[in-house]
């Protein structure tokens, strides 16, 4: 039996010991006593030796979702296994240097994992802070990292005004990462952390619930991180659309003629898998304008403006740090390829409809991207790639940059993808967490493992309190590069102020937009075509 680590607060506490690294697995910071309920704070019993030596289970979610995301980043690491619990799920790991003390504080980050509101889980081998927090001990620059599972989907977004008169509020999942914020702040300097010093971030949906947070008027965290996703490019859905969420779900679960009180015990009762198997896919199961935990949704104008105060953690938030890969649309590919005819007269007809009252902006887009009736759809797909990551990636991170009160640091992630796949040689979706973690390094040439590297030293260097480059200035124009870097023999990492496709690799002509018709007429026109309209 080995030894136990003696938490001030959390009592005894029996890790995984390591030489450079302590782990602490599945330590559970929240309870719930239904399905729907909001989450609660946890404290286990002071008599009790907590094991954690074993990650703890997942959230129910498909048990497919690591594989898919392994499809996305084209390369897998050893499997394990997945246990889940729909009551026990929300759980966190934490990796601690072994130099950490009760004296000065460690800076310490929080990582949310992506998966679209829908699947992820903090156990995912992807998802391993090991190697991170070990390189932050190189560096001489020590961090402890954590990360967090929250329930998704279903249990995580449904909503309705039969629920929430019933007392279930919507948005649990990120009611979820709120409380794991407070069991942290509680808790983390009895592992040698600085509850004053924590930086959030997460990728894709844990992007976009980082800055979801910055809607909070208390202060939630030190910093942020946002890594391909922001609440501009996936924005909280108003109550009328989870109105119609709902009802797909009582009619699919054949509830409709009951009363609500039977149709809310049904469905608190029906198991959870039986319950994921029977709802239609694609549901927009994701975060509510509820006029609480997020009273409305952000626009560009919004964002960018330095006074705006829709957001009030634009002020309380210390430091940002935001960026995307070149390509970080690609995981919209499955939803251009479930579409029934030509995809380009469809995005043409769609756009054109919708961007009737701007003269000629629909045709200056298809300009822009080379559109036209005669593309195949392959090459349809590739244009509105672009189209998708410009409009809903790219200018989302120089429009928060912009707007952003304290100093903001821009990256651009563009090493290309070096596993066989559709997205081989381009900087596709998740690629840049891939990289970020360190858990991938085995798989890559010399000079992309020194790029993932320089980029891990950056964020810690960020988490740490310091620059990490050149703080954003929207008048001269600061960003950080990285890549491509394969095959180059050495890793291709600069800093750039040049607003310019050579420079960042980015098409910056959406911009043209901003002031007529504004960013956010466009990207809403992006989302009528998404939505198949």
């Amino acid at each position: 039996m080995s030894k136990t680590f003696n938490h001030p607060t959390l009592g005894e506490l029996r890790p995984i010991w390591g030489e450079t690294v302590n782990q602490f697995l599945g330590l559970k910071y929240a309870w719930l006593t239904a399905r729907f309920a909001t989450s609660e704070l946890f404290s286990p019993a002071p008599s009790k030796v907590t094991d954690a030596t074993q990650y703890g289970p997942s959230v129910v979610t498909h048990s497919s979702g690591c594989k898919v995301e392994y499809g996305f980043i084209q390369q897998s690491l050893p499997e394990r296994a997945f246990a889940s619990s729909e009551l026990d799920g929300l759980n966190l790991n934490i990796v601690v240097p072994t130099i950490a003390s009760s004296g000065k504080g460690l800076p310490c980050f929080v990582f949310i994992h992506g998966g679209g509101f829908t699947n992820g889980g903090n156990s995912w081998p992807q998802y391993d802070l090991t190697r991170f927090v070990q390189l932050s001990i190189e560096q001489g620059e020590p961090i402890i990292a954590i990360n967090i599972n929250y329930r998704m989907g279903v249990f995580g977004f449904l909503t309705s005004e039969e629920l929430r008169k019933e007392g279930y509020v919507g948005n649990n999942g990120l009611r979820d990462q709120r409380v794991a914020f407070e069991w942290i702040k509680r808790n983390i300097a009895g592992f040698g952390g600085d509850p004053d010093n924590v930086t959030v971030g997460g990728q894709s949906a844990g992007g976009i619930s980082t800055t979801l947070h910055i809607y909070s008027k208390t202060p939630q965290f030190a910093r942020a991180i946002s890594m391909g996703g922001t609440t501009l490019l996936m924005k909280p859905l108003p109550t009328f659309v989870h109105e119609m969420t709902y009802k797909t779900v009582v009619e699919a679960l054949g509830l409709s003629a009951k009363t609500p009180e039977e149709r809310i015990s049904i469905l608190k009762k029906t198991p959870a898998e039986e319950l994921l198997s029977r709802l239609p896919p694609g549901l927009p199961l994701q975060p509510v304008m509820d006029g609480d935990f997020i009273p409305t949704a952000a626009t560009f104008k919004d964002v960018a403006d330095l006074h705006s105060a829709t957001m009030p953690g634009k002020s309380w938030c210390k430091g940002l740090l935001i960026g995307n890969n070149q390509l970080d649309a690609s995981i919209v590919v499955g939803a251009l390829g479930a579409r029934k005819g030509p995809l380009i007269t469809a995005f043409i007809s769609s756009m054109r409809k919708t961007l009737a009252p701007y003269d000629t902006v629909a045709d200056t887009i298809f300009t822009m991207y080379g559109m036209a009736n005669s593309m195949s759809d392959s090459e349809a797909v590739t244009a509105i790639l672009h189209f998708v990551t410009d409009i809903g990636l790219t200018a989302p991170v120089l429009t928060f940059a912009e707007g952003f009160s304290s100093k903001a640091y821009v990256y651009f992630f563009n090493e290309p993808n070096p596993w066989e796949g559709r997205f081989k040689g381009q900087a596709s979706h998740i690629l840049d967490v891939a990289f970020l973690f360190q858990n991938f390094n085995a798989f890559l040439d010399a000079a992309q493992a020194q790029s993932a590297r320089n980029f891990a030293v950056d964020v810690i260097r960020f988490v740490g309190g310091k620059a990490p480059w050149t703080a954003f200035d929207a008048e001269t124009f600061v960003a950080r590069v990285y890549g491509p870097s394969q095959g180059r023999g050495e890793a291709l990492t600069l800093e750039t102020t040049r607003r310019e496709e050579v420079s960042t690799g980015r098409r910056l002509g959406i911009f043209r937009f901003a002031e007529q018709p504004g960013l956010d007429v466009i990207s809403n026109a992006l989302g009528v075509f998404l939505a198949g309209k």
